[in-house]
């Protein structure tokens, strides 16, 4: 396999309001988490490396490139929602981080990028980035084939934020924050079958499944 290693990275809002779900959000990411794993056992071939960036009126590198094997789960202790809601600063640092670090192996086509935001809430904090600045890291990165962006809000104008920011819409959804957990479910199904077809050579520009 040529393409044959997966950065995963998750931007995971930690705002105040995520206290209503908390016990589905932390579930939810250590179930992600152990399903990647078990793909790593399944196909032996490919290689993954997870980030987690959390996110309230701070942005936080919880897990960064790491092997989902030596990656620590989620706890009560390690995910504590509270503040406001910088979600630009979120997305541009992390992008920025990824270009720093693994552009060279995309563009060699030796990698691919998954990039997922979750949040409930809207942009209220951020002082690095705006949604200009956003919107044109996306358009800029999207066009690659091996940079895949998913968006996923809890707000009813998800989708069209999501547009905003050119996130694809049909990997963008508006979910109900007491849906959470199907949430979490579908991410981990569009996972699973994103690498299943790395597994046969294809990388997928369409990520979330329904």
């Amino acid at each position: 396999m040529k393409n044959s290693k997966t950065y995963y990275q998750i931007i995971l809002d930690q705002s105040g309001s995520m206290g209503s779900c908390l016990d589905a959000t932390i579930s939810g990411f250590n179930e992600q988490l152990q399903l990647i794993q078990s793909m790593k056992e399944k196909y032996p071939e490919q290689t993954f490396l997870i980030s987690l960036t959390t996110f309230n009126n701070e942005v936080t590198n919880v897990i960064q490139l790491a092997d989902p094997a030596k990656a620590k789960l989620l706890s009560a202790n390690t995910y504590r929602p509270s503040g406001m809601t910088a979600l630009h600063d979120a997305i541009g640092l992390s992008i920025m981080n990824l270009k720093a670090t693994v552009q060279q192996e995309v563009d060699r086509d030796e990698a691919s990028v998954v990039f997922v935001v979750l949040t409930d809430g809207y942009e209220n904090a951020s002082t690095i980035f705006d949604g200009r600045k956003i919107k044109a890291l996306i358009k800029e990165l999207d066009q690659h084939k091996n940079w895949t962006f998913s968006y996923l809000g809890a707000t009813p104008d998800a989708v069209k934020i999501a547009q905003e920011l050119n996130f694809c819409s049909s990997n963008s959804a508006s979910y109900k924050v007491q849906e959470s957990k199907e949430t979490w479910s579908r991410l981990r199904k569009s996972s699973e079958r994103y690498i299943a077809k790395k597994q046969k050579g294809v990388v997928s520009k369409k990520f979330l499944q329904k």
